[in-house]
């Protein structure tokens, strides 16, 4: 039985490797920084020793997935909808972004493009 730090077993797996394949009652195993194996959880369970596993049970598991969606211009409106409901978020933020378009910028700053690093 092979170690690894993470097993997240049971839920759906939608593997990278596929444009149409979801697996239930499935698992991915990771070791550091890799998936080391994803497939049925019978199977995943019964080959890897994890220090945590995680039930996913009634989840999607996107392994591989990098979310690179970001919003640079909301990093300069920090603090001005912390802890609020959604819809006042969303007027103080759409209503902050308006001003700025109607000042005729975006929002970037050299702040959030160092962020990106």
């Amino acid at each position: 039985m092979q170690s690894v730090d993470l097993v997240l077993a049971g839920g759906y797996v939608v593997p990278e490797d596929s444009a149409t394949a979801v697996l239930s009652h499935a698992a991915v195993a990771i070791d550091g920084d890799r998936i080391v194996e994803v497939g049925a959880a019978a199977n995943v369970l019964a080959r890897f020793s994890a220090k945590r596993v995680i039930d996913t049970t009634d989840h999607v598991v996107l392994p591989g997935l990098v979310d690179c969606h970001l919003h640079t211009c909301q990093t300069t409106a920090r603090g001005l909808a912390d802890d609020v409901p959604v819809t006042t978020w969303l007027d103080r933020i759409l209503g902050f972004e308006a001003r700025l378009e109607a000042e005729g910028g975006r929002g970037e700053s050299p702040v959030e493009l160092a962020e990106l690093e």
